[in-house]
């Protein structure tokens, strides 16, 4: 590992144990603490999406023999990154709007959130696979069985009342319905791929 990647990944735990500290502590006052511990998961979404998209798209340049990236990884990775970092704009957009006094649903702020599932499912497919294509395709289907089955039950207890909801937006309807089953089919596919 070369100099600026360990510079890189000493300022980012330097920087969450000093943040970790702040919370637990409450250094600062309680005041700080709750800005900080409010500002933490932001933090982390544009440190983790950063390093994952900069690991990503920059080749590291080592002297020692590392093993080369498989096919579509880099771009996986990649996805992955720049999902987290989408996020991580929606929440700051979010947070905008919050402290202005204005409702963030739907604003600017769903481009980030929607773009997320979006950009980091596709990431998790494009992962190599651990096995033979086969099996790959047979936890694939697995994973898309048990997403359905999740989404009848979820439809019946909530979903379904919602789509029916009467005076709402219909991008508020839509946005209410795509981010349960977004996030079911992340879920589902982190589990089983």
């Amino acid at each position: 590992m070369n100099s600026t990647a360990r510079f890189v990944i000493k300022s980012v735990a330097w920087i969450g144990v000093f943040m970790l500290i702040i919370v637990v502590f409450h250094i600062g006052g309680s005041t700080i603490a709750l800005h900080v511990g409010q500002f933490s998961p932001l933090c982390g979404a544009f440190i983790g999406g950063f390093l994952a998209l900069i690991s990503a798209i920059l080749p590291a340049q080592r002297k020692e023999a590392t093993e080369p990236w498989l096919r579509n990884e880099r771009l996986a990775w990649a996805l992955i990154g720049f999902g987290v970092i989408m996020w991580g704009f929606g929440d700051c957009i979010w947070r905008y709007y919050m402290s202005i006094g204005q409702s963030p649903f739907p604003s600017l702020a769903d481009i980030g959130y929607f773009s997320f599932p979006l950009l980091v499912f596709a990431g998790l497919l494009l992962q190599p696979p651990s096995g033979a294509g086969r099996k790959r395709l047979l936890i694939l289907l697995d994973s898309l069985i048990s997403m359905g089955s999740i989404l009848a039950i979820a439809w019946y207890l909530l979903l379904g009342s919602l789509a029916q909801a009467p005076g709402e937006a219909n991008l508020a309807k839509f946005l209410g319905l795509y981010y349960p089953i977004t996030d079911t089919a992340l879920l589902s596919c982190v589990m089983f791929l």
